[in-house]
């Protein structure tokens, strides 16, 4: 890990919360970037909030986050694309911080996502504001992987042209390039969480069977605390079993859920969440 990764991690809201809650979340960002796949950060992520570690995140977010990664086709008939095993890694850790509230202000979807979305684009064949984005969005992505500084980079003989774009124009309302940027994020968000609507390897799906038995074994255990008096763990208990069903909608009994899960571990043997999804550019 470099010095300069080190001092974001220590600027990042998250760590300056203080709150240890806050601190784990972190390391599930950061555990992106070193391969853990969005679906398993997601899932580790549920289970924390299960345990009482903090709220869930939104059913959208936790989509977007498992979601498979998103690349446009610039052709009907193209045939495949480029993978970058560092950008994937570092597009799980963005979608983890924006997720989770760590990263920076107006960013709706993490440059990394934006360069794989958009990493089959050639300049002068589509309208010049997508360029923009591609090219500001890469030089973010390249300053993460290499430490570089922006005018480094730029000394490269392929990108000497590149404009020099600021975030303001891209991600605050009023820039030159937020429209684009808002079609480009919402086109992204929009295919990665349709991708994981009624997929048997979607990680709520799958915990199903841990929040019920969570709930079981709450409601076993609750009224052993009321007659000990602890109103308190009672009242600790009612609250994580009202959370576990407000994630779990429709929640059954575990042999229920444990009959469901094996059902959905059959089908979800022909589904991978490291596939990407590919819709026509631009979107």
């Amino acid at each position: 890990m470099n010095a300069s990764d080190v001092i974001d991690m220590m600027s990042s809201p998250l760590i300056q919360t203080g709150r240890s809650s806050s601190y784990l979340r972190m390391v599930l960002a950061e555990a992106g970037q070193y391969g853990m796949p969005g679906d398993v950060i997601v899932m580790l992520d549920d289970v924390a909030a299960m345990l009482g570690f903090y709220d869930p995140i939104p059913p959208t977010q936790a989509n977007h986050l498992a979601g498979p990664l998103v690349t446009w086709r610039t052709h009907p008939q193209q045939p495949s694309w480029e993978r970058i095993h560092d950008v994937e890694a570092l597009a799980f850790k963005q979608r983890a911080l924006i997720a989770f509230g760590g990263a920076p202000p107006d960013h709706m979807v993490g440059t990394a996502e934006i360069v794989i979305a958009m990493g089959n684009i050639v300049k002068g064949t589509s309208p010049e504001e997508y360029y923009d984005v591609f090219t500001w969005a890469s030089i973010d992505v390249l300053k993460h992987l290499t430490h570089r500084t922006e005018d480094d980079i730029r000394t490269d003989d392929n990108k000497k042209d590149w404009k020099r774009i600021s975030d303001e124009e891209v991600v605050k309302p009023g820039g030159r390039l937020y429209p684009t940027y808002q079609e480009v994020c919402t086109s992204i968000r929009r295919t990665a969480i349709a991708a994981m609507d009624e997929r048997p390897n979607n990680p709520r799906v799958m915990l199903r069977p841990i929040a019920a038995r969570f709930i079981q074994a709450h409601k076993k255990v609750r009224p052993e605390a009321i007659q000990a008096g602890l109103t308190e763990v009672a009242t600790a208990l009612d609250r994580q079993i009202a959370l576990i069903n407000r994630m779990f909608p429709d929640l059954g009994t575990l042999d229920e859920e444990v009959t469901r899960f094996n059902r959905n571990v059959e089908l979800a043997k022909t589904t991978s969440n490291v596939e990407q999804e590919t819709p026509d550019f631009p979107p």
